[in-house]
């Protein structure tokens, strides 16, 4: 009997060659092509034509990556087949300086030109309908590209970092354009939207929504002061990003939200306004805006978010109205020109001493003022040192902890380069990771004996840090405590949990300073007499003053038992003398 074998119909998904030696790579499923590669990419291939056809099958599709990082590539002609540029298709092709898109391709895929740092232009054919994240994001030289009414869709940074594009028109066919589209291109005068469009509208160059309640992106090379219009009720993420000739800004009335980051780095901005309608300062809204040098924040305003303002290396002062409920972590971090933080009396959460920012009890110190500088004596009221509360206070050469601080937030004290020494009260129970970290004039530190736990990299990179005196038992320590610290470690006789080393540091013990009996003192015999208790075998030296300034030793003694008697024959020969023991 015969019989009949099934027939198989199969898909070919593995690369294929074209019979040279530089060639395109790629896949089918035997209906249509995908490019793939190209073979001798790395050899300094300069031109790629990709064709129509191959094999008698469409040309579709470039794969994802295939170009990568092509160097040498100079020019590209793609096909009039193509229907797809995938995603990172020609990512880092830095010497490219033409690219010729078929006349049917409907997608350029996120980031398929990114970092195209030679391209000076590109005609976008008139079948797009979609241009992706990032698609040609950080592409410098690009000066002129043409949106045609085809595309619907702009994406997500789509040309992002593009400093040499100095004008864009948005047709009224776009329905979507993704946050920060057109962000930090520093060149930029003017974004243009025909007046057709449904969904978004332009102002003397600015893009905003349709109705114009929503300003979404500010040209990065327009320049000098700019008033936000009236009806304006938002400001979406990162609007005025990377605006550098931008000099003073002021918000109109009607604005009530602000996005994330929407001055971030405006390195040329001086001075704003904050509208009399926005309730929150979002988060890194002015960070880095290194040349603000003063900020009011009014009434209405009841929440400053993280980093709100940090990095803002020239603000010297910042106002606090009555309205603010919320300060979020590090909103004013890193500014090393501030000496004076200033809140309203009657603000009900936060106040203010010295240009110092606490809570309203002032139990907690959240901010001390990046350009303070000199010594700094805590209010007593002080019971928490917050996250990062001294951070990079170059300035700051000494603080004294109050007694009741029970505990010292993450990096309280990072990068205080210009801190010498510091004691830690017997209340502090923690000491938080990294809290002095990278101090590196710190040479002298002493840990009193209530804490219990020092979290890791609390003394890294304090690279002159030399005495560690604790008065308690060992604390718990977490990881790399003492990254690069030369010094040593001393601990009192009597406590516990310490070997040779602590750390990694060698250890030294020492000896409670010796005490003079209160209750035995006095003449015996013509002699001057009193009783000095210490711990067996330990060494005492006694001294003795006139004037209680200069001091000169007159007996040293090794303590066989826990104490010894010192008589002093000569004393009647002085008019007053004092005496110590160490």
């Amino acid at each position: 009997m015969k019989l009949k074998l099934p027939v198989l119909t199969l898909v070919c998904l593995l690369p294929l060659l074209l019979p040279a030696q530089n060639a395109l790579t790629f896949s089918t499923n035997n209906i249509a092509i995908t490019i793939t590669g190209y073979v001798g990419a790395s050899s300094g291939v300069t031109n790629v034509v990709i064709p129509t056809t191959i094999n008698g099958y469409p040309v579709l599709s470039i794969g994802t990556y295939a170009f990568y990082s092509c160097t040498s590539l100079t020019n590209v002609t793609i096909g009039h087949g193509m229907t797809n540029i995938g995603y990172g298709a020609f990512w880092d092709c830095d010497s490219m300086t033409n690219a010729d898109i078929g006349t049917n391709v409907l997608n350029i895929d996120d980031y398929a030109f990114h970092s195209c740092n030679s391209l000076p232009s590109v005609t976008i054919p008139n079948s797009v309908t979609n241009i992706g994240d990032g698609a040609f994001s950080e592409s410098y030289s690009l000066a002129g590209v043409m949106i045609p009414d085809s595309v619907s869709s702009i994406g997500y940074g789509a040309f992002r970092y593009c400093h040499s594009l100095t004008s864009v028109t948005v047709s009224d066919h776009v329905t979507n354009i993704g946050m920060d589209a057109f962000a930090a291109c520093d060149g930029m005068t003017n974004i243009t939207v025909l007046e057709g469009n449904p969904a978004y509208s332009s102002t003397n160059g600015v893009l905003f929504n349709k109705f114009q309640t929503t300003l979404i992106q500010f040209p990065g090379g327009l320049g000098g002061s700019y008033t936000i219009p009236d009806g304006v009720t938002s400001i979406s993420d990162r609007a005025f990003q990377n605006c550098n000739n931008l000099t003073n800004v002021t918000m109109a009335n009607s604005i009530a939200l602000l996005g994330d980051y929407v001055f971030y780095n405006c390195i040329g901005l001086t001075s704003v306004t904050i509208g009399n309608g926005v309730k929150n300062i979002s988060e890194g809204t002015f960070s880095y805006c290194t040349n603000l040098a003063s900020v009011t924040i009014p009434d209405n305003v009841t929440s400053i978010e993280n980093v709100a303002f940090a990095y803002c290396t020239s603000l010297r002062s910042a106002t606090i109205g009555n309205g603010v409920t919320n300060i979020g972590a590090g909103a004013f971090q890193i500014c090393t020109s501030l000496t004076n933080i200033a809140v309203a009396a009657g603000n009900p959460a936060y106040s203010s001493g010295n240009g110092v920012l606490f809570n309203k009890p002032q139990t907690t110190l959240i901010q001390f003022p990046g350009g303070g500088s000199g010594s700094y004596t805590m209010p007593s009221s002080v019971t928490n040192i917050g996250n990062n509360a001294f951070a990079y206070c170059a300035g700051l050469t000494s603080v004294t902890i109050p007694a009741g601080v029970r505990s010292i937030g993450d990096g309280a004290f990072i990068h205080c380069r210009g801190l010498t020494s510091v004691a830690i009260p017997n209340s502090v129970k923690s000491i938080s990771s990294v809290a002095f970290g990278a101090c590196i004039g710190l040479k002298t530190v002493t840990i009193g004996n209530g804490v219990t736990n020092i979290n890791s990299s609390a003394f890294g990179g304090c690279t002159t840090l030399t005495n560690l005196t604790f008065f308690g038992n060992a604390p718990t320590l977490g990881s790399s405590v003492f990254t690069s610290v030369p010094g040593k470690v001393y601990y009192y006789y009597g406590t516990s949990g310490w070997g040779a080393t602590y750390g990694g540091l060698p250890t030294v013990m020492l000896y409670w300073p010796p005490q003079i009996a209160g209750n035995n003192v006095g003449v015996q015999s013509g002699n001057f007499r009193f009783t000095i208790t210490g711990v067996s075998n330990q060494t005492i030296v006694v001294e003795a003053s006139t004037n209680l300034v200069n001091w000169q030793p007159i007996r040293t003694n090794t303590l066989t038992s826990t104490s010894t008697n010192f008589t002093d024959p000569q004393w009647g020969n002085y008019p007053a003398r004092f005496y110590r023991a160490r």
